[in-house]
């Protein structure tokens, strides 16, 4: 009988992935779950590994999501709060800067010159060089 109930479990979370969108040739499946690699599912995954303090699948899967959605700033400005929680200074910064150009290229000025107070904050030499691009982006037409 355990078995059975262990049968519907699997049964029961598997029906979600029934009501997803269509996948298009560039999802892939994930090994173990067989749900779609969207950008949503990496996100979760990376949050779930972080705040288990796996750190390594963590940082790895914030990686995916940037690359997965390279323009949007969310996963770059996670990332850098996991390295910042780390201690993990430079990997921070490096972070924060991508995610305030992204910020910046989405044209929230206010969003990226907060990266640059916290960039300079860790001694970030790319704080300089992000509020070089927010001032040439309020000069510009």
């Amino acid at each position: 009988a355990a078995a059975d109930d262990t049968t519907a479990v699997t049964d029961t979370q598997a029906a979600p992935a029934e009501v997803e969108p269509a996948t298009t040739d560039t999802d892939t499946a994930t090994a173990d779950s067989g749900e779609p690699e969207t950008p949503y599912n990496v996100l979760a995954k990376a949050r779930e590994a972080y705040w288990l303090r796996d750190f390594a699948t963590a940082e790895q899967q914030y990686k995916k999501l940037t690359q997965l959605e390279p323009e949007n700033p969310d996963g770059y400005g996670e990332l850098g709060n996991m390295y910042f929680s780390r201690g993990m200074w430079d990997e921070a910064a490096n972070a924060y800067y991508e995610a305030g150009v992204r910020l910046l290229d989405e044209g929230l000025i206010v969003q990226a010159g907060q990266m640059v107070d916290v960039i300079r904050g860790l001694n970030g030499s790319q704080a300089d060089e992000l509020d070089a691009l927010i001032n040439a982006a309020k000069t510009s037409p």
